[in-house]
């Protein structure tokens, strides 16, 4: 009696198993078909943004403010190289044709929609010049813009390749030091002896050599420009590497005069 019921529990419970296999499978097949179709439209949809035809750019914004660059050139070139459309377009050649030329320092491009392009451009700003190869930016950067372009009084840097930013931290402290006298640095040179000489604008060349040079130039701020403020319009060059003291080498003649303390080469 035992054994029969058993059975026929067996035998219910099958029965309810297979019945649910049917339904079971009709969800699985239903969410796979759901899947695959969303992918198909997903895929296809983005075909469509993709095709240079779709939403295609008719507009470009170039903003900045320009000194060195003209905005009219600046949008020219943007547009010659657009390609493809509004979810398309290729920022990085945009990018790298404004770089091609030197006074552009930064570029952002920012999608409007549905069919324009922002384009800002920061300009190079020009601190220094570097000889006469090109300009040092205020991050001691070297760019080469053409010649014609230079800005006017800029002081002049000059030393071994690659000592922009010493170079440009030395002018400033120099010229820090030197704006409560009144006194303009016009350049700075740092040979390869790595010794150090800056000139004034109309005035002397200040020769600094290799030690001690703040101490020198706090020497040269406080002592030299009190003692001959009014005569460094006729001073050739003035020579600080003595102790306690200094050479003049005026204008008009070849001999030099040293107001105290013996020489220090370096």
């Amino acid at each position: 009696m035992s054994t029969h019921i058993l059975t026929a529990s067996y035998k219910e419970k099958t029965k309810v198993v297979d019945g649910e296999n049917p339904q079971r499978w009709r969800s699985i097949v239903s969410g796979t078909l759901f899947i695959l179709g969303l992918l198909i439209i997903i895929v296809s949809a983005g075909s469509l943004l993709m095709d240079p035809q779709t939403l295609p750019v008719k507009k470009v914004r170039v903003e900045g403010d320009f000194r060195r660059l003209s905005p009219e050139s600046l949008q020219t070139t943007v547009t010659e190289v657009v390609r493809g459309g509004f979810f398309n377009v290729n920022v990085e050649i945009i990018k790298e044709s404004l770089f091609q030329n030197p006074w552009v320092y930064q570029v952002t491009v920012r999608r409007i929609w549905p069919d324009t392009l922002s384009v800002k451009v920061i300009e190079q700003t020009a601190v220094a010049r570097w000889g006469e190869q090109g300009l040092i930016n205020s991050q001691a950067e070297f760019f080469a813009p053409s010649k014609q372009t230079f800005p006017k009084n800029l002081p002049v840097l000059m030393g071994p390749v690659d000592s922009y930013a010493l170079l440009l931290g030395q002018y400033v402290r120099i010229r820090d030091a030197l704006a409560a006298r009144r006194l303009q640095v016009s350049g700075l040179t740092l040979n390869d002896r790595r010794a150090w000489q800056f000139e004034l604008v109309k005035g002397p060349s200040v020769i600094l050599g290799r030690q001690d040079v703040d101490r020198r130039v706090a020497r040269f701020t406080d002592y030299v420009t009190t003692r001959l403020a009014n005569r460094l319009s006729q001073i050739k060059l003035i020579d600080m590497r003595y102790t306690n003291g200094f050479a003049v080498q005026w204008q008009q003649t070849s001999s030099g005069t040293v107001e105290s303390g013996q020489k220090n080469h370096g």
